[in-house]
């Protein structure tokens, strides 16, 4: 077969030719410019962005337009009816509405209609884990302060349901059919599996209703500000490209000139998963034997244990650890850290994506005997004085996602393919191990008093 290099040009080193035609296009169109790059863009910024535009008094002056094409697409899971007349209805929108467990719901439209009275609830969930029995209460407050009337929304980023900690797929099926949903960020095909959530799964995602209000809108700026919208959250939470678009159409028309070649892209697109895991799976070895060398960590080489594996695509199933032989080990816990306590680095998934690191215990907390489950209390009292990381669960007395890109790998796999070949260590190699290392000089002396 002639030639096939040719393509592979394109997908790793990218055409020249491309790459100019990239250049004019942004001289010409600004393609690349997006305003949510200027703007806050963590939940309370795209908190505000969603109930602003569900707002029908707010600044954009479209009236019900955005809610009316939301209330459409959420149908199937709300008795409500979407031909209301909506204009005729006393709509609020509320950010951060306090609830009686002193909690506060992300967004709240209250639609009253004569004497009914509704209400759209949206928990905004793009990078934060969940409370405590977080949505379970966000329910009953909503039950007490709207009787059926009420839809919660969960807003994940592929349509992730809520964790066991907040409230069991069991409780919702039990007791809340009807009055939950789950609206993903940005839903690609193939993105999701069947599994105990999928019957609270909207069958679209807010990227579908950030597209269907741009093709109507018949304002300009409104348009422009919906499509960077929209082109971010499926930047941020979607399935990403290789290449850009001029290569992509580079790719295109070489295809189309050299027919006999679609067997070789073909090949290309079937082995790219496996390619990118050989990749991922490299990466994570070189953080391992990085971590495992750290000048920081030498007082506890005598018996530190640095070890990784990498699976692939199940949830949960890329994992990195450090911890000592000197640990307690705790009876019924997991073995791939030998029972112990430990700094640790997995993905949620599926695949390389929603990396995240902490101090893990080897048991969650449901299932200690009382007198580990105050030790694991007095513990996290000492980690929270030690390490400014903001998130807890029953497994993770303190754990928080990997900062910007470095969370999900499905976008970096050729930086980290470069990062392996490099004989230094990369940018994100040192991003990733400079905050593990962090972590576990700031921990194991505090584990060492607990666990010892």
């Amino acid at each position: 077969m002639a030639r096939p290099h040719r393509l592979k040009s394109f997908a790793v080193n990218g055409d020249p030719a491309a790459r100019r035609r990239e250049l004019e296009l942004d001289r010409q169109q600004a393609r690349r410019y997006n305003v949510l790059d200027y703007l806050k863009t963590d939940e309370l910024g795209l908190s505000r962005i969603i109930a602003d535009l569900l707002d029908p008094q707010a600044t954009h002056g479209q009236g019900v337009f955005f809610l009316r094409k939301f209330v459409l697409a959420l149908k199937e899971f709300t008795p409500f009816d979407p031909g209301v007349g909506l204009e005729r209805c006393q709509v609020s929108v509320e950010r951060e509405r306090k609830t009686t467990a002193n909690r506060k719901i992300d967004i709240v439209v209250e639609i009253v209609d004569g004497r009914s009275r509704y209400a759209l609830a949206i928990e905004n969930k793009p990078y934060a884990g969940d409370g405590e029995h977080q949505v379970r209460d966000y329910l009953r407050f909503l039950r007490a302060e709207y009787g059926r009337n009420f839809l919660l929304i969960y807003l994940s980023p592929t349509g992730e349901g809520p964790s066991d900690w907040s409230i069991s797929p069991q409780q919702l099926h039990a007791n809340w059919t009807g009055r939950f949903a789950i609206l993903p960020y940005h839903r690609g095909p193939g993105a999701w599996i069947e599994d105990a959530f999928e019957a609270f799964r909207v069958p679209c995602s807010l990227t579908d209703w950030l597209d269907a209000c741009r093709a109507e809108c018949k304002v300009d700026r409104l348009r422009w500000f919906l499509g960077d919208t929209l082109q971010f959250c499926q930047r941020t939470f979607g399935e990403q490209c290789m290449t850009s678009d001029s290569e992509t159409q580079a790719v295109r028309e070489f295809l189309f000139e050299n027919p006999d070649h679609f067997d070789t892209a073909l090949a290309v697109y079937e082995s790219w998963p496996a390619i990118r895991d050989e990749v991922c799976g490299r990466f994570l070895e070189r953080l391992r034997s990085r971590i495992e060398t750290a000048v920081e960590l030498k007082p506890y080489a005598s018996d530190l244990q640095v070890g990784c594996q990498y699976r692939g695509q199940p949830k949960y199933s890329n994992v990195l650890w450090l911890y000592r032989d000197r640990w307690q080990t705790y009876e019924g816990a997991s073995a791939i850290t030998s029972q112990r306590t430990a700094i640790r680095m997995e993905s949620e998934g599926p695949g390389p994506t929603g990396w995240h690191f902490g101090v893990c215990s080897p048991l969650s907390t449901d299932r200690m005997q009382p007198a580990d489950r105050q030790r694991r209390e007095q513990f996290e009292g000492k980690l929270n004085h030690a390490i400014d990381l903001p998130k807890r669960s029953p497994w993770w007395p303190k754990w928080d996602y990997l900062d910007g890109k470095a969370r999900d790998w499905n976008t970096l796999v050729l930086d980290l393919n470069r990062e392996c070949e490099a004989s230094e260590d990369g940018e994100i190699t040192r991003h990733i191990v400079d905050a593990f290392v962090d972590i576990a000089v700031r921990a194991i002396p505090i584990i060492d008093e607990f666990d010892r």
